[in-house]
């Protein structure tokens, strides 16, 4: 097993379709976004090592395609030259271009797969269609709190109607598409869903299979603005879920989003309600729900949930029981066992917002146990032209609140050093194993709580 490892890399060193390939799937088949990773790793050699390609159809069509491409290629030289060194010198050349081969490949093998998306969309249409008559569909989208809402509401509906959720981290209009299709089954009271987008009009498909009848927009926050270029387009993109709502939907929003939501809300019978997103209590019908363990972020998500159980009707002792045995689902501000010391994982993933939101959770927990507070980060990715600061505030907030800081070595190390007060205050590791070592040297069980946030893809490092 090790040596075909070790044949696998010292091939993928002269023939690197494989990190290519990696890099693309990285970047969703964008093929603008992995012509942008080029530059960076245009020399760089097996570069899998926090994930792995996973080899889809799609991945292996679009390999096959850039073999058979480069291998046509070096046929041709080999017959039209014949110069043993011109030919060997262009061989060489087309091996050095093997990204473009990954490149072309994807664009050969785009309209195919647009084809096929558009057919497994109008199958999982066709499938709620005549399966969900009669359900109901609560569909949430958001920069952040997406699974964890999703997560509140199940436990709070499903003892009182017949409930289906769509699993895991499925949220992308052809995972929606294809759990649809294959797992909706007849008969169901709800559906309960989360919508994502790196792009506009992605939400607006998923809408258009799944139309809401409750439409929850958690927040509108600073995550992937790189991806989406400015705020207001990414406001855009999660709007569409309030714009493809049915007539009739109740549209749940943060309250300091009234004025955008009045403006793109045009349906004289929906149902506007506003979320407090300030006030540490919670209340479900008036009434105060008291030793609620959650964090202050996953009680705004809490919110959210109640809100719906509150328009479907759930009663308030059932509520009231059910809120204070809620855990958030895992990687987002569990509190529990991390490498063997008490903390909270909030690793699923991170802008400025939620690392903060994270650092202070944390920093609340390690005092009320009299420990100090370490933390593992690797920076916050998909900054903007606007806020390209926030890995320096990022820093300076780790200065201020944990005692010690292990900074993994990604591309935002460097800015996250810069916002902090003293060098003794953090360690600057290569990765993540290596963090996990030094702090079980250094560091003890007993007097240190540990807030771990995202390892990161291996496009940051």
């Amino acid at each position: 097993m090790a040596s075909s490892k070790s044949l696998s890399k010292a091939f993928n060193i002269v023939f690197p379709f494989r990190d290519f390939l990696y890099i693309l799937q990285q970047e969703e088949y964008d093929t603008g976004r992995y012509m942008r990773w080029l530059p960076r790793f245009f020399f760089r050699r097996n570069i899998e090592k926090r994930e792995h390609v996973k080899f889809t159809h799609r991945a292996r069509t679009t390999i096959v395609i850039a073999y058979v491409l480069f291998v046509l290629d070096v046929v041709g030289i080999i017959f039209w030259h014949e110069s043993l060194f011109v030919g060997l010198l262009f061989i060489a050349v087309a091996t050095i271009l093997i990204p473009f081969y990954i490149f072309v490949a994807n664009i050969i093998a785009k309209p195919f797969y647009e084809h096929f998306k558009r057919k497994i969309r109008a199958q999982a249409e066709e499938a709620f269609h005549s399966r969900g008559k009669n359900t109901k569909v609560v569909a949430i989208t958001g920069s952040y709190g997406k699974t964890t809402v999703k997560n509140f509401l199940l436990e709070l509906l499903k003892y009182n109607y017949k409930v289906q959720m769509v699993p895991g981290n499925i949220n992308s209009t052809m995972g929606i598409s294809r759990w649809i299709t294959d797992y909706f089954l007849e008969g169901n009271d709800i559906l309960i869903v989360e919508m994502d987008a790196f792009a506009k009009g992605r939400i607006a498909k998923s809408a258009k299979i799944l139309p809401p009848d409750i439409a929850i927009i958690t927040n509108i926050g600073d995550q992937h603005i790189e991806r989406f270029g400015t705020e207001d387009n990414l406001r855009d993109a999660l709007g569409e879920l309030f714009v493809k709502a049915k007539p009739d939907a109740h549209l749940i929003f943060p309250e300091s989003e009234e004025a955008w939501v009045n403006h793109i809300a045009k349906e004289q019978n929906q149902i506007l309600h506003e979320i407090p997103t300030n006030s540490e209590k919670i209340y479900y019908r008036g009434k105060e729900i008291l030793d609620v363990p959650l964090s202050q972020s996953n009680k705004i998500n809490l919110r959210f949930a109640l809100e719906v159980a509150d328009i479907l009707d759930i009663p308030e002792d059932y509520v009231s029981r059910i809120v204070k045995l809620l855990q958030p689902p895992e990687r987002r501000q569990k509190v529990g066992n991390i490498f063997g010391y008490q903390g909270i994982d909030d690793s699923y993933n991170i802008s400025y917002t939620t690392a903060l939101a994270g650092i202070r959770e944390a920093k609340l927990q390690a005092g009320a146990q009299g420990q100090k507070l370490l933390v593992i980060t690797a920076g916050i990715p998909e900054l903007g032209r606007d806020n390209l600061d926030k890995n320096e505030m990022l820093g300076r907030e780790l200065s201020g609140l944990a005692d010690h800081t292990f900074l993994l070595k990604s591309i935002f190390a460097t800015d996250v050093q810069k916002g902090f007060a003293e060098e003794g205050k953090y360690s600057l590791v290569p990765d993540l194993h290596t963090a996990i070592e030094s702090l079980r040297m250094k560091f003890s069980q007993d007097e240190w709580f540990l807030l771990q946030q995202p390892e990161l893809t291996d496009l940051y490092y």
